[in-house]
């Protein structure tokens, strides 16, 4: 998808607080943020904190999980998300046991998307119902916590433990449901004019998604973490583009979130 992209003058750019995750996946997206947008602030935070920022007026545009949009009011700017249509790479499931043996779950706060995913893949399509917990990073402590843990964001935890299984639920969503997964997306309180700083976004996209080799080299690499792996992982595996099918995909996660969380209520008032 292509969008052609209007300068936008001076007196068209609010002075805006914005919020992004803090992640190698989105950088494409506010590429030379100062530049483009010199009179907003930009503020880097974990995608829970981000939701509970907007919540309390304290950002005016972010870019929220997606589960942040359900029963909430918020204006969304079109087009932009953080999506897979297939493997993700950086939303993984280590474990050291196969999927269909999980009893015990360590599910990462930071992203509530990523731990409804999880219970998703896990309840409706490996007919688990395994006890979860909560953890914070390091991952170490999710793995003492329960016999898998979930990790966000960083695709180095692709390399953490090369022993174990690990499952990449971008991958497994997409084998489940055959359409993409938004992640997340730019959401913006009711006050914002979402035409005026549309084309903004729209710019630091481009101008971020034409200068991934500047991306790369600013970005801390190892032996398997190499510009070869970031470069596929930024063209290949995270997709910027929120379309028809991105939006289907995404109206079948909100109703496959709302199953998932009755079951859980109708199990609590019903324990077998």
């Amino acid at each position: 998808m292509t969008e052609s992209v209007r300068p936008v003058s001076k007196g068209r750019r609010p002075a805006l607080r914005v919020g992004c995750v803090p992640y190698l996946n989105a950088k494409p997206l506010i590429y030379q943020f100062s530049e483009v947008w010199p009179e907003a602030s930009l503020i880097l935070e974990v995608p829970r904190k981000l939701g509970h920022m907007m919540d309390e007026g304290e950002i005016d545009i972010a870019m929220v999980s997606s589960i942040h949009q359900m029963h909430r009011d918020y204006q969304s700017i079109p087009h932009i998300g953080i999506v897979s249509d297939g493997p993700v790479r950086s939303i993984l499931l280590h474990s050291r046991v196969p999927l269909e043996e999980l009893e015990t779950v360590a599910l990462l706060e930071d992203s509530m998307t990523s731990c409804a995913l999880t219970k998703i893949i896990l309840e409706e399509y490996y007919g688990r119902r395994p006890t979860y917990h909560y953890y914070h990073l390091p991952v170490e402590q999710g793995l003492f916590l329960g016999e898998a843990a979930l990790t966000i964001g960083d695709p180095r935890y692709y390399f953490l433990h090369p022993e174990q299984y690990v499952f990449d639920l971008g991958e497994e969503w997409k084998k489940a449901v055959g359409l993409p997964f938004v992640y997340a997306r730019w959401l913006a309180t009711d006050h914002v004019d979402i035409e005026a700083v549309t084309p903004l976004f729209l710019e630091m996209k481009q101008r971020g998604c034409a200068n991934l080799d500047r991306i790369i080299e600013q970005t801390p690499q190892s032996r398997k973490f190499n510009a070869d792996f970031i470069r596929e992982f930024l063209t290949q595996n995270i997709l910027f583009d929120v379309g028809p099918r991105e939006l289907e995909g995404l109206e079948m996660f909100f109703n496959l979130v709302e199953r998932v969380n009755k079951r859980a209520v109708q199990e609590a008032r019903h324990p077998h």
